[in-house]
């Protein structure tokens, strides 16, 4: 296929998955909030809502690789948003019937979250089908970006649409997203190779394997361990910034927000920078320089206090957010372009499982740590603690490599492949 219909391809994942990805940033408000307003949930009920969107990677993120390494990934994908879009629209269905209950706001996020898992799974394993190797770490870049706009612009937009339309209501228009993502998706012309034919197999036994070529392979362990690092201390952060700003700062929650919102600001750079500095560098170097730097900025965060020290926490969020842009984008085209096709599902499954397992224990463990030693210090602790991410993956094979390429063996098969299955 010619240059021109791939990267006409690649327009259409690239206009559903933007349009995608903003609709669900509004609904993450969104949800939570017909909750409190409209059902009257207690804080513990507002918390369930939000544990149930991000329940099933712990639950059946690596069932699903299995299943997506025995399929074809584009069918998949198309139908984890159909999905999506016919259970949001019974919230507001519900809601104008007057039978909405608190149940089935759990059991939509529930359900949602289930399929948005199966997305996740089966789309770093479909890109490289369209996009062409050379050009997945500007392609993730691209996409990286757009997915850290939609966080901070769509929950901006929430606000008002929420104000404008009713929680339910603004629901629909993720529902509407999502049926935008698909019928772009149906427009993909680019031929899918079948799965790899292999003999029937336990789950249990495929489930291991996927495991074995995350933990036996040195780039992915290693990115495995710095990945969980980084999101811990992303979660934390999430805590931590908020409450250290109003707290030990004293800033208003108007004067909060956009401080906040500098670190997306940051990744949204660090995103669009890894594809001209792989390209400079090398990927096996970005993947540690950048976080490492990212690191040094970021425990400028701890020193603000009111009036102009308050841009100590700016830049910091911004070196924080750009450092782990760029080492998201980096990590994600480095494991499809050395993870073989047929295992790639069941490495996703795995690596995401660990990781952002790691996002809601970092969350409530930088919540403990406020209670012992104040937001102050405990910011300055998790800050430090992001840095031991790019000291791990410097010590490892990838630190005395300039591309990931030179940790291929030389008969063009990565180690992956010589991983017993």
């Amino acid at each position: 296929m010619g240059r021109d219909k791939r990267s006409r391809d690649f327009v259409y994942l690239f206009v559903g998955q933007t349009v995608s990805q903003f609709g669900s940033a509004v609904t993450r408000l969104a949800l939570p909030f017909l909750a409190v307003t409209e059902l009257g949930a207690s804080a513990f009920e507002v918390g369930v809502v939000t544990a149930a969107s991000n329940a099933a990677w712990l639950f059946i993120g690596l069932p699903l690789g299995v299943w997506v390494d025995r399929r074809r990934r584009r069918p998949l994908l198309i139908a984890a948003d159909l999905a999506r879009a016919a259970l949001l629209v019974t919230v507001p269905v519900a809601a104008l019937a007057g039978v909405l209950t608190l149940a089935q706001v759990v059991v939509v996020a529930l359900l949602v979250g289930a399929f948005g898992t199966l997305f996740d799974v089966a789309w770093p394993a479909f890109l490289p089908v369209v996009v062409p190797k050379e050009r997945l770490v500007g392609a993730n870049g691209a996409l990286a970006a757009t997915e850290n706009a939609a966080a901070t612009g769509g929950q901006g937009l929430a606000g008002p649409l929420i104000s404008a339309l009713g929680a339910a209501l603004t629901v629909v228009l993720d529902a509407v997203s999502f049926l935008v993502s698909a019928f772009c998706l149906a427009f993909v012309r680019v031929p899918e190779p079948p799965p790899a034919v292999v003999a029937k197999r336990r789950l249990r036994t495929e489930l291991l394997e996927g495991l074995r070529f995350v933990l036996r392979v040195p780039f992915t362990r290693v990115l495995l361990v710095a990945g969980v690092i980084g999101n811990f201390t992303l979660g934390a952060w999430s805590t931590l910034g908020l409450l250290f700003l109003y707290r030990a700062v004293g800033l208003p929650a108007a004067a909060v927000t956009p401080l906040i919102a500098a670190g997306a600001v940051g990744a949204i750079a660090g995103s669009v920078a890894a594809g001209p500095l792989v390209r400079r560098f090398g990927d096996a170097r970005v993947i540690w320089v950048a976080p490492a730097i990212g690191a040094a900025v970021a425990l400028l965060a701890p020193l603000a206090r009111p009036g102009g020290w308050l841009v100590c926490f700016a830049v910091g969020a911004v070196g924080l957010g750009a450092g782990l842009g760029t080492f998201n984008v980096c990590v994600r085209a480095a494991v499809q372009s050395n993870v073989p096709g047929h295992v790639l599902g069941r490495v996703v499954a795995s690596i995401r499982m660990f990781s952002r397992g790691a996002w809601p224990l970092g969350a409530l463990a930088g919540g403990a740590l406020v209670g012992v030693v104040g937001a102050r210090v405990a910011l300055a602790a998790t800050l430090l603690l992001f840095a031991a991410a790019p000291l791990v993956i410097f010590l490892s094979p990838v630190g005395r490599v300039r591309s990931l390429e030179q940790l291929v063996s030389s008969d063009g098969n990565t180690a992956a492949d010589k991983v017993p299955g």
